[in-house]
C-alpha cells in the first residue's frame, strides 16, 4: 500500500541527521498531500485497510493538513467525504475495542 512507503520515508527522515528542517517540512507537506489525495480511493477498501489511513490522519499535525488544504483546496473535499463515509464507523470501532 502506498501509505506505508510514504510513512517509512517520513519516519526515516527524522532518523537522519543530514536532513535539514526545510527538508523535513517539505517531506511532511508532501506526505500529507499524498495521503489526502488517496482518500477518495478508500471507499472500495474494507475496514482493515482504510482504518490505517484513519489512524494516520488523526495522528497527523493539524497545521500540516490545514496548510496543504489551503494550497490544494480540492483536497478539503477528499477529507470531508472520507470522514463522512468512515468517521462514524471509526468511532464505533474504537468504542467496541475500548469498552469491552
Amino acid at each position: 500500500m502506498k501509505i506505508y512507503l510514504f510513512l517509512s520515508l517520513f519516519i526515516s527522515s527524522f532518523r537522519s541527521q543530514k536532513v535539514s528542517g526545510s527538508e523535513v517540512k517539505n517531506l511532511k507537506t508532501t506526505y500529507t498531500r499524498k495521503l489526502l489525495e488517496q482518500l477518495p480511493q478508500l471507499s472500495i477498501l474494507d475496514y482493515s485497510h482504510w482504518v490505517k489511513y484513519m489512524v494516520v490522519l488523526f495522528t497527523m499535525d493539524k497545521d500540516y493538513i490545514d496548510a496543504v488544504i489551503e494550497n490544494y483546496p480540492a483536497l478539503s473535499t477528499n477529507m470531508g467525504n472520507f470522514l463522512l463515509a468512515w468517521g462514524d464507523r471509526f468511532i464505533e470501532e474504537l468504542n467496541q475495542r475500548f469498552n469491552r
